[in-house]
């Protein structure tokens, strides 16, 4: 495992740890809790993928919504649950294809 990778996911984890207690000051102060704030988005679909790896999560595939009419752009959105946290990034067919066996890339097409 990169060592980087392994200073991201402690840094992560520490992230959900700060959300989480977020939250619970939110709920002491009445503050309503948005359905966004058990979400963490990366950016980067290498970086979602070292974190899934590290952390031995299984990942689900769906389609996105799509942010543009051009069909090129075809963008999935990958996810898995870490802590009780959604981690979530959306990836482009060449993406998928890095990870993924052909069969499921093309079940997801």
């Amino acid at each position: 495992m990169d060592a980087s990778i392994e200073t991201k996911a402690v840094a992560l984890e520490k992230v959900i740890e700060t959300q989480k207690q977020l939250a619970k000051m939110k709920n002491n102060l009445g503050i309503i809790i948005e359905p966004m704030d058990d979400l963490i988005h990366i950016a980067s679909t290498d970086d979602f993928m070292a974190y899934a790896k590290h952390f031995e999560e299984q990942i689900l595939i769906g389609d996105a919504a799509p942010f543009e009419k051009n069909e090129i752009t075809k963008l999935k959105f990958l996810s898995f649950m870490h802590m009780d946290f959604k981690i979530y990034t959306y990836a482009i067919a060449d993406e998928m294809k890095k990870y993924f066996r052909k069969d499921a890339v093309e079940d997801h097409e």
